[in-house]
């Protein structure tokens, strides 16, 4: 059972909070280039053999870590359309 924490929130700020995790996902889309950009300059400069484990956590991470903004914009988008908004 989940539970929608945006019902008790009024039109106007279902939309700032629509507007604020947009700008969250487009946070997250540069900074997972960015990384990416990183990692393959890394791998191209430098033999394979040594690139350690540790260069490639936040290649891995930053989508787990993204998971909780998706649910949050799933709920609200629900909300919204449940609003007809």
């Amino acid at each position: 059972m989940s539970k929608n924490i945006y019902k008790d929130l009024s039109n106007e700020d279902l939309l700032k909070k629509k507007a604020q995790f947009k700008g969250i996902s487009i946070a997250f889309g540069i900074g997972f280039i960015v990384i990416a950009g990183v990692l393959i300059y890394i791998l191209v400069n430098k033999a394979t053999t040594k690139v350690s484990f540790a260069t490639l956590l936040p290649m891995f991470t930053l989508p787990i870590t993204f998971l909780p903004v998706l649910i949050n914009i799933s709920l609200l988008n629900k909300e919204l359309k449940s609003r007809n908004i």
